[in-house]
Protein backbone atom coordinates (compact mmCIF):
# COMPACT_ATOMS: atom_id res chain seq x y z
CA UNK A 1 0.00 0.00 0.00
CA UNK A 2 1.28 3.72 -1.39
CA UNK A 3 1.06 6.63 0.87
CA UNK A 4 -1.52 7.68 -1.25
CA UNK A 5 -3.83 4.68 -0.62
CA UNK A 6 -2.52 5.23 3.49
CA UNK A 7 -3.88 8.92 3.34
CA UNK A 8 -6.98 7.76 1.56
CA UNK A 9 -8.24 5.14 4.13
CA UNK A 10 -7.33 7.33 6.94
CA UNK A 11 -9.83 9.66 5.91
CA UNK A 12 -12.35 7.11 5.09
CA UNK A 13 -12.20 5.64 8.31
CA UNK A 14 -11.89 8.89 10.29
CA UNK A 15 -15.57 9.98 8.42
CA UNK A 16 -16.52 6.76 9.44
CA UNK A 17 -15.75 7.28 12.86
CA UNK A 18 -17.36 11.01 12.63
CA UNK A 19 -20.18 9.67 11.18
CA UNK A 20 -21.15 6.22 13.96
CA UNK A 21 -19.74 9.26 16.47
CA UNK A 22 -22.87 11.56 15.56
CA UNK A 23 -25.24 8.70 15.62
CA UNK A 24 -23.81 7.54 19.12
CA UNK A 25 -24.80 10.93 20.38
CA UNK A 26 -28.16 11.61 18.52
CA UNK A 27 -29.08 8.25 20.07
CA UNK A 28 -28.22 9.13 23.63
CA UNK A 29 -30.09 11.96 23.08
CA UNK A 30 -33.22 10.80 21.85
CA UNK A 31 -33.31 7.57 24.15
CA UNK A 32 -35.47 9.43 26.95
CA UNK A 33 -38.18 10.52 24.61
CA UNK A 34 -38.36 6.80 22.34
CA UNK A 35 -37.90 5.17 25.10
CA UNK A 36 -41.61 4.04 25.91
CA UNK A 37 -42.93 4.28 22.51
CA UNK A 38 -43.70 0.82 20.42
CA UNK A 39 -42.13 0.57 17.31
CA UNK A 40 -42.03 -2.42 15.13
CA UNK A 41 -40.03 -1.52 12.17
CA UNK A 42 -37.44 0.97 11.11
CA UNK A 43 -40.21 3.04 8.82
CA UNK A 44 -42.35 3.12 12.01
CA UNK A 45 -39.50 4.72 13.78
CA UNK A 46 -38.75 6.85 10.61
CA UNK A 47 -42.65 8.06 9.91
CA UNK A 48 -42.65 9.24 13.81
CA UNK A 49 -38.96 11.44 13.80
CA UNK A 50 -40.11 12.84 10.47
CA UNK A 51 -44.06 13.84 11.49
Amino acid sequence: MNSNNTIVVNKANSIKFSCYKSLLIAARRMHKYLVNKPFDSISQINAYLCY
